[in-house]
């Protein structure tokens, strides 16, 4: 065996570099964790409109089924745009890799522009694709339309949240999910839907505070000047 390991050198290429370990876990941590925090979010907002009612949670998850057809595409925006501003920051090209981001924005913002539209008009026809329960499509028509509304400012957030991905700023991106999702977003359902008895309407009225607040949050750290500047990766001469 060793002489078969020393001939073909099969271990040669498991040796791990500490500096390249540290920026994959610098920049992947925080995506995974960001994603759990959503998730977090999600199944909270869930639990909360079980207190307004089982109707209006099966409701919910309705909606929250058909506001796929919207979050889906924009990951794949998402996906595209972390391969441009990635590439070009490699090469150096700091101002085009901005400029993908913000095309691609604007791309995935006329999608969502489009389905909100659709959300708004004919809600009931679309809830018809997750349901035929006529009690559960009239309760959730008046929550998809405020959530078609939201998820017009989706588009560009997810977007750009990637274009900063890219860029080395997954711990920024992560701590505006988690200010934005489980400290605004849950308490405000909360307090609209079951503390102020509002209904499940209202609850979903969290939504579009919080999409917009976090759109806007992204959309001004990938506009600011250091957007591009925290790539944790020291330099090293690589042959």
């Amino acid at each position: 065996m060793k002489y078969y390991r020393k001939r073909f050198q099969n271990l040669k290429h498991l040796i791990l570099n500490k500096n390249i370990i540290s920026a994959i876990l610098k920049i992947s941590l925080p995506v995974s964790f960001q994603n759990v925090f959503i998730l977090i979010g999600f199944l909270s907002f869930v639990s909360i409109t079980g207190l307004i009612g089982t109707l209006e949670q099966a409701s919910t998850q309705a909606i929250i089924s058909t506001l796929f057809i919207s979050f889906l595409p924009c990951f794949g925006f998402g996906i595209a745009v972390q391969t441009l501003v990635g590439n070009n920051l490699g090469a150096g090209k700091i101002l085009l890799a901005k400029i993908y981001g913000f095309e691609t924005a604007k791309v995935a913002t006329i999608y969502t522009i489009f389905l909100g539209f659709i959300f708004t008009i004919i809600p009931q026809y679309v809830l018809l694709i997750i349901t035929n329960d006529q009690t559960i499509i009239q309760t959730a028509v008046p929550s998809l339309r405020v959530a078609g509304f939201a998820q017009v400012f989706y588009g560009i957030g997810v977007v750009l949240a990637n274009g900063l991905q890219a860029a080395g700023r997954s711990f920024f991106v992560m701590k505006s999910e988690v200010i934005t999702n489980l400290v605004i977003f849950v308490p405000l359902a909360y307090f609209l839907g079951v503390y102020l008895a509002l209904g499940l309407t209202w609850a979903w009225m969290a939504l579009p505070v919080y999409i917009i607040l976090y759109s806007l949050v992204i959309y001004l750290k990938f506009n600011s000047v250091d957007w591009h500047t925290k790539i944790p990766l020291k330099s090293e001469k690589w042959t």
